[in-house]
């Protein structure tokens, strides 16, 4: 992701050296409009719970803290139409950026949004202490969106 410990240039960077190699859909998650000190990383706003549910602070749900999520697929992926991919949803980055070897399939989607498309529920936690709780205890409670 992106946000107040890394940057854009340090993502694209990893996509030309071949961090992602082997990998045919890489999620880019943003933080553009919250940038607060006490949530610098992904990890301190959203945990996995189980494959089918992730715990997220409520506060970066919803405007104006949301986090939005850029989806890149693989030149072969796009072209086998593999991950449900479609040509004319896909729009070309420059060269400079991914060296050629990913295409920006979805920008700037809502995460919560993007997250339920990938068949994700997303469990609102009200603290920073709630969700490293969950996180911990792997508990998947009743209340999700």
């Amino acid at each position: 992701g992106t946000g107040s410990r890394s940057s854009y240039a340090g993502f694209s960077s990893a996509l030309r050296a071949g961090v992602f190699d082997g990998v045919r859909r890489v999620a880019c998650v943003r933080d553009v409009f919250d940038r607060a000190h006490e949530r610098p990383t992904l990890s301190d706003v959203l945990a996995v719970v189980s494959d089918d549910a992730v715990a997220m602070l409520s506060i970066i749900q919803r405007a104006p803290r949301q986090r939005l999520v850029n989806e890149y697929v693989t030149r072969s992926s796009e072209v086998n139409g593999v991950d449900g991919g479609s040509a004319a949803g896909v729009s070309v980055e420059p060269d400079s950026i991914t060296s050629g070897r990913y295409l920006l399939r979805r920008h700037d989607v809502d995460l919560v949004q993007w997250l339920h498309e990938e068949g994700y529920r997303v469990l609102p936690c009200e603290s920073a202490s709630a969700l490293k709780h969950i996180a911990s205890q792997r508990v998947v409670p009743v209340q999700q969106s």
